[in-house]
């Protein structure tokens, strides 16, 4: 083992500083009995245990405070040590840096693999505490990291108790990061000890670490002399403080147990029993009834893993399952025995109210709804006292409610389903508070049918309770939570009536609840939204649609069309509706930054980066709570972080798309947040042949809120524009930026097609795979190169030579290469001019590159005259292609081959565009998923990755073997070695593709060989709406070669693009992809 990483003892020794021995019940007890608190670090906790203690806070840079490996000599345990100090023969590797230190001279404990026997157990235990208090959690940064890393368990195990509880667990892949994690432990009232375990089943490739355990909270109420009578209890024995509303609430607070004495069984539950006085709704009030549980419930990802009686699965408590048949919004109700009124009971009405406690758990991701409700009567639910929406952590809650009336009462808890699976919510340890019991029974309401013909809309007002809507045709009470949420609640479903449909065809101009809201000073005929007739969806002509004419309005009029007030949604509710847009076009210089920058780069030269962010920033006090596009937490925004490591004055930038000087009324729009104490400045620039223009500058706090800005933009050269932001003076003010919009006057600048080389290259570019270039230059008499240029005849004009080299090879080669062009007309055709002195040898050849084929449209060698020639090359119609000027080097070491004058003809009626998208994969590893506009799926089992060769794949790309670097082209490959079969991988294209039927094609080659039980290749269209169309599949073996596929992609909605590739069943079925375009 290396020298720092040692293995942890299984033993240790305690002996207090100060000589003495503390008594056993107060060692390990999150307070400090001796005056170092060394009782608190390293001690015996328990006699007859063989135990050792720890520190409430352990980083582990001055030891293991007190865990150790359980089970060591299997070759796979935890150990203590830092990245530094590991060997690289050692399989595996720790994480980089410490978190605590953030260096890599910090410790941490972390899992050492030596063995490769199939079943070892890495177990890390922690010491025995004697007690935790009610509200002790345990806070812990970990790392689990790698491609089969697996899954780690941390237990809580409780003395005397056989089954250990589950309190936290981590599965597969976290990502190369510390994450930290809350649990909760609670009151435990026996001494208990933490394990943090893992199984290793033979296939272990990742790194699992620990480091920087903290237990809070956790220590019981020290004794004193006194307490405040009024407010507080003093305990019996333990002589400590605990608040009165802590009585009779089923826990142990005092640690003595005399704050629970006395009560009455009759107003406490903690279901360890049964329901106690509580009672399921029979009377058909709900849909079903709660579940009472011990442990974790059914679903994975929802529901408390244990109660909050005991804190282990032995404990019970009562959940809703919102799994089927369960739909959304489906309730069940608890319902309390009777109590007297509280207001008779005191001659101060103030004071007229007794407490009811309970604790409440409501984790997961489609988590609704809970709510706590009074009634008087012996029907309805009467009036809420309190009530919690969606996903409030893995862990259990408190809740206290003060309760007065003057009638007899009953209490009802009423869970809602949300709109899928992880939404269970749980309730244990109900308690009342001086509180008594009625015996009676509670009044019927009468439902009388009102005999006025027609009945009035409305009863009267104080029917129902304040805050609550009154059904129109028999008077029942709903919760205005329930209005307009898609579900009728009343028998006649006015509850819906002032509400928006869930259909809407506007057939008959009917506009089905939706409003256009326009400014009063708009005229009736100005750009709004309006019923119209014609062929709609429907494909009729007398169909009906709502539609916003631009005719009489200008260039900013906006128009909006909204719903009244929705209450609630489900979590997968989703809006479906057809638009139409004519003439219109998408804009690069548009961007929400709901999915990347859009056509904005970063800038090289300054000090940091603009960076994309959801919900608020890191920072209080600076930033927004959500975007502006979506106004909520999950929409995306970019902005500048002002904290460390930035320093004061401190500068980022972006730069925009190139815009075309022949822009004309060009606006650019934008909205900014600036708000914080320590806002610095954000600048908007114009930037043209190298010169900066400042267009806007805005410094200091501009307020809480988003802003519009607008700047016009023109320029006689062509132009971007730059937003530069600039660090103030205290970290207080982040900057953000966000739907950044370009007027329909502004141009993008065209891609430059001809060239003559008087300002550089145009947009060729030097290939990677080449051994020389082709290099800007001026004439010469002295050497092989042309004594002028052609553009201008003149020896201070430019043009491209093959350079010459003092060592080289015959047959190395020079390329150049152009963009990639998205199609070319039928008579295409490229002119250019060349010259090859008498002193030259070799060859030039002007290549046409396409995805699946190369071809060389011309080629010349030998001497030329030495003088300017004119080619002329026909290029005809061509889609997705590329031209290459290709120099091979015969025997001489010289250049003397020379281009100008690049000039494509008849090639288009309008510009030729670069097509975006398109990917090779000869590119970083860490840079394909942008450069490639693609983005690995979090939803399935493994990732794609890039490389230039594989074990079961292919040994090399599609591409040529001359367009790489060394020969090494990389390709997308998907490695099925340390996967189970059926996992699957999916890449997404970020690019959303407009709908169409049967007009887009998707092309690329795919390699399948390796096994007869391989797995299969699936191409999907992805829709707005989430849902997936299966448009091709490969399976089975298709040979040692890459095989080309040209899909046909249809979708009725803007849709992006899913490579699927799943696992065979075995380890041979590796699946790739190369050269893929649109």
């Amino acid at each position: 083992l290396p020298v720092s990483a040692e293995l942890l003892p299984a033993r240790l020794e305690f002996t207090c500083s100060q000589g003495w021995c503390v008594p056993p019940d107060h060692v390990c007890d999150f307070r400090n009995d001796c005056e170092d608190g060394h009782d608190e670090e390293y001690c015996d906790i328990l006699c007859d245990e063989d135990s050792i203690g720890v520190a409430t806070v352990c980083d582990f840079d001055d030891g293991s405070c007190g865990w150790f490996e359980l089970t060591p000599g299997d070759g796979f345990d935890w150990v203590r040590g830092t990245s530094a100090e590991v060997p690289p023969h050692f399989y595996g590797y720790p994480p980089p840096l410490d978190h605590t230190t953030s260096s890599t001279e910090g410790h941490f404990m972390f899992i050492l693999k030596n063995s490769s026997s199939l079943y070892p157990q890495a177990v890390l235990q922690g010491p025995w505490f004697r007690q935790s208090a009610s509200g002790c959690t345990m806070t812990f940064w970990h790392y689990n990291s790698g491609i089969s890393v697996g899954a780690a368990n941390m237990n809580l195990r409780i003395k005397g108790d056989p089954n250990n509880t589950v309190i936290w667990r981590t599965l597969y892949d976290q990502g190369p990061q510390w994450k930290q994690t809350t649990v909760q432990l609670g009151r435990l009232t026996q001494p208990f000890q933490i394990s943090l375990s893992k199984i290793s089943l033979g296939v272990f490739d990742g790194v699992s670490a620990l480091d920087d355990v903290t237990f809070s909270n956790c220590s019981m109420p020290p004794a004193v002399a006194h307490c405040p009578k009024q407010t507080h209890f003093h305990c019996t024995h333990s002589k400590a403080c605990v608040e009165s509303l802590r009585l009779c609430d089923l826990l142990d607070d005092c640690g003595d147990g005399s704050d629970e004495d006395g009560c009455s069984p009759e107003l406490q539950c903690n279901f360890e029993e049964g329901l106690c006085s509580w009672t399921q709704e029979q009377s058909g009030g709900d849909v079903f009834d709660w579940t009472r549980i011990q442990g974790p419930t059914p679903t994975f990802n929802t529901g408390p893993w244990k109660d909050h009686t005991l804190g282990t699965i032995s404990g019970h408590y009562l959940y809703i399952e919102s799994s089927e048949p369960q739909q959304f919004k489906d309730t069940a109700v608890l319902l309390s025995r009777l109590f007297q009124p509280t207001v008779q009971r005191s001659k101060d009405p103030s004071s007229a109210h007794c407490v009811f406690r309970f604790h409440y758990h409501m984790f997961g991701s489609h988590v609704f709804c809970l709510a706590v409700y009074m009634r008087t009567t012996a029907t309805g639910r009467g009036s809420v006292l309190w009530v919690q929406y969606g996903n409030q952590g893995n862990m259990w809650h408190r809740k206290t409610l003060y309760l007065s009336s003057s009638k007899p009462f009953q209490i009802l808890i009423e869970g809602t389903v949300g709109d899928d699976f992880k939404g269970d919510i749980a309730i244990d340890d109900l308690s009342f508070l001086d509180c008594e019991p009625y015996e009676g029974n509670l009044p019927t309401v009468n439902h009388t049918i009102p005999t006025v013909t027609p009945p009035a809309p409305t009863i009267q007002p104080h029917s129902c309770p304040e805050g609550q809507f009154v059904c129109r045709t028999h008077g029942e009470c709903v919760s205005y939570t329930k209005v307009c949420d898609f579900r009728p609640d009343c028998s006649d479903a006015s509850d819906e009536f002032a509400c928006v449909r869930e259909q809407c065809t506007f057939e008959g101009g009917e506009t089905c609840g939706w409003k256009t809201v326009d400014s009063s000073v708009v005229d009736a005929h100005a750009f709004r939204w309006s019923p119209n007739q014609g062929e709609s969806t429907q494909g009729t002509p007398e169909g009906w649609y709502l539609c916003a004419d631009s005719s009489n309005g200008g260039y900013g009029h906006i128009t909006d069309l909204q719903t009244p007030v929705i209450a609630s949604t489900g979590a997968q509710c989703i809006l479906v509706f057809w638009y139409y847009m004519c003439q219109t076009e998408g804009f690069s210089g548009r961007c929400n930054f709901e999915f990347d920058m859009c056509s904005w780069r970063q800038g090289q030269h300054d000090d940091f980066d603009w960076l994309i962010k959801a919900g608020s920033t890191p920072t209080v006090g600076t930033g927004p709570s959500g975007d502006h596009t979506l106004r909520n937490s999950s929409g995306h925004y970019i902005y500048l972080e002002s904290s460390f490591p930035q320093a004061v004055g401190d500068i980022a930038y972006i730069s925009g798309p190139l815009l075309s000087r022949r822009s004309s009324q060009c606006k650019m729009r934008f909205y900014f947040h600036m708000s914080g104490d320590g806002i610095g400045t954000l600048s908007v620039f114009r930037r043209s042949q190298g010169h900066h223009h400042l267009l806007l500058k805005l410094s200091g706090d501009q307020g809480n809120y988003w802003q519009m800005g607008e700047v016009p933009l023109s320029d006689i050269w062509d132009f971007q524009v730059i937003f530069e932001g600039k660090v103030g003076r205290i970290p207080k003010g982040d900057i953000c930026l966000d739907d950044i919009t370009f007027s329909p006057g502004c141009l993008l600048a065209s891609a430059p097609r001809d060239c003559s080389f008087e300002k550089g290259y145009c947009g060729w570019k030097s290939s990677q795979a080449d051994n020389y270039d082709w290099k800007l230059g001026v004439g010469s008499v002295k050497s092989t190169q042309p004594p002028y240029d052609h553009t201008l005849m003149d020896g201070a004009g430019h043009f491209v030579s093959l350079e010459a080299t003092p060592v080289g090879l015959k047959g190395d080669k020079a390329h150049m290469r152009s963009s990639v062009w998205k199609e070319s007309s039928a008579i295409c055709k490229l002119s250019f001019w060349y010259y090859i002195s008498h002193k030259a040898s070799g060859k030039i050849r002007v290549l046409i590159k396409m995805e699946n084929d190369m071809w060389e449209a011309w080629s010349k060698s030998g001497n030329q005259g030495s003088r300017w020639n004119q080619a002329v090359v026909p290029l005809r119609n061509l889609r997705n292609f590329e031209l290459i000027f290709e120099g091979i080097r015969s025997w001489d070491l010289s250049g003397g081959a020379s281009l100008d004058d690049l000039e494509y003809l008849d090639c288009a009626p309008n510009h030729i565009f670069a097509l975006p998208g398109a990917c090779d994969f000869n590119m970083e590893d860490d840079q394909w998923e942008a450069a490639c506009q693609l983005s690995q799926d979090s939803t399935d089992d493994f990732d794609w990755r890039i490389e230039h060769r594989s074990e079961t794949g292919p040994q090399n790309d599609h591409s040529p073997v001359w367009c790489v670097q060394g020969g090494k082209g990389k390709f997308l490959y998907a490695h099925s070695a340390v996967q189970r079969e059926g996992d699957i991988a999916k890449v997404t294209t970020r690019r959303l593709f407009p709908a169409s039927i049967g007009r887009c094609h998707l092309r690329f080659w795919f390699y399948m060989h390796g096994s007869d039980r391989m797995g299969t290749l699936k191409v999907y269209t992805v829709g707005t709406s989430g849902s997936s169309l299966l448009m091709w599949a490969a399976t089975g073996n298709h040979g040692r070669k890459w095989t080309y596929a040209d899909v046909i992609l249809s979708n009725t909605t803007p849709f992006r693009v899913t490579f699927q590739a799943e696992v065979g069943g075995d380890v041979w079925t590796d699946i790739a992809l190369d050269d893929v375009s649109y």
